[in-house]
């Protein structure tokens, strides 16, 4: 039974290594294989902070190395928090401060639209180094209750509230989903 999205992806990247995971609209594209190569090493990279099931924002632009990102998140035992890099700074700090970060993630090489002293690691800096070992110790204490991603809303007074979902409950929107069709 899977109980962790990572399982897909892992599933896809040895059943169809060189089938495109993404494809976006400027053509842009990456195969299973490659998504979870870099994941990995990004992953590797991030579990090293010592962090579990902590929120670890990530600041995207609509990317491919934004899925890569989330799915590094996953790898190092936490979960993601996407922020659009267009987000006002005010409500990018209350997001910060209120998911307690204490490091976040991007594409952008160079990107600073918070206040708050929190480390950022560019995409582009982190190392291409899997530390197999430490991701499978990750993983052991994996559970599909385990969070995986924080989106913020603002509802009906403006400060924004984060709603966690789990593996689990993705997982079954997907089964649900396909036999819909």
């Amino acid at each position: 039974m899977i109980k962790n999205v990572l399982e897909y992806l892992e599933i896809q990247a040895k059943e169809n290594p060189n089938k495109s995971a993404v494809e976006m609209q400027d053509g842009s594209k990456i195969s299973f294989e490659d998504l979870l190569i870099r994941s990995k090493e990004i992953g590797s990279y991030l579990a090293k902070f010592g962090y579990k099931k902590q929120a670890i924002p990530v600041f995207s632009n609509q990317s491919i190395n934004s899925l890569v990102l989330f799915f590094s998140v996953l790898y190092s035992g936490n979960y993601y928090v996407p922020i659009d890099v267009d987000t006002p700074k005010d409500r990018v700090d209350s997001i910060l401060q209120n998911c307690r970060a204490q490091l976040t993630i991007g594409c952008p090489s160079e990107f600073n639209n918070y206040t708050l002293d929190i480390p950022y690691y560019s995409i582009e800096n982190i190392g291409k180094e899997i530390d197999e070992p430490l991701l499978n110790a990750i993983r052991r204490h994996h559970t599909s209750g385990d969070p995986l991603y924080m989106v913020y809303t603002s509802g009906s007074t403006g400060v924004p509230k984060g709603v966690i979902k789990s593996h689990n409950s993705m997982i079954n929107f997907s089964v649900v989903s396909l036999f819909r069709l």
